[in-house]
């Protein structure tokens, strides 16, 4: 879940270039439960989004220490599933302005920690980890790009992809590219 609390979402809700999100709570055998994120556009409540998808947004728009995500990759022509633990990740958003369309590059690192995965994976061997690390670095870059897609065709953007743009075109800036670290 990314973090939030009434001064962040207020000023989701009131800046522009982004719309704000709020946990999204269940009633589940008489009790509270927390069941994804839900989307706004503006005020109004749009999606909720799960909890593969709430990480996704959670390390777009924060430095995470925390979080995991369920996977499924290949490797040696055998499918593997598990669960990567994040320790610590952060995005850096390179902005392109040199077509008529800007387009924002969203770099994620992931420093994480495997777990949950069959013994016959020998992650101690070089080769099946470098394997590994290859391949879900695959996986996160397509459920990230999905998860935009998605966050588009939805027309809400809690990850602040127009806040970026319009805080460069107000200092007057024309740069071909444009680096932004979250903080």
């Amino acid at each position: 879940m990314p973090k939030t609390n009434l001064h962040i979402f207020l000023f989701h809700l009131y800046g522009e270039g982004r719309d704000p999100y709020l946990p999204y709570f269940v009633m589940h055998n008489d009790r509270v439960k927390l069941d994804g994120v839900a989307l706004f556009r503006d005020d109004k409540f749009v999606h909720r989004i799960n909890s593969k998808e709430s990480f996704l947004l959670k390390i777009m728009v924060e430095k995470a220490k925390s979080g995991q995500i369920p996977f499924e990759v290949t490797i040696n022509n055998r499918k593997e599933s598990g669960l990567l633990k994040n320790l610590h990740s952060h995005a850096v958003f390179d902005l392109n302005t040199t077509k008529p369309i800007p387009s924002i590059m969203v770099k994620l690192t992931v420093n994480g920690q495997i777990k949950d995965y069959s013994k016959w994976l020998q992650l101690s061997n070089p080769q099946v980890l470098h394997q590994m690390e290859k391949e879900l670095s695959s996986y996160l870059q397509k459920e990230a790009t999905s998860f935009v897609k998605h966050l588009q065709k939805l027309e809400v953007d809690p990850v602040g992809f127009g806040d970026f743009v319009l805080v460069e075109a107000r200092h007057g800036t024309t740069p071909t590219s444009k680096r932004f670290i979250h903080k």
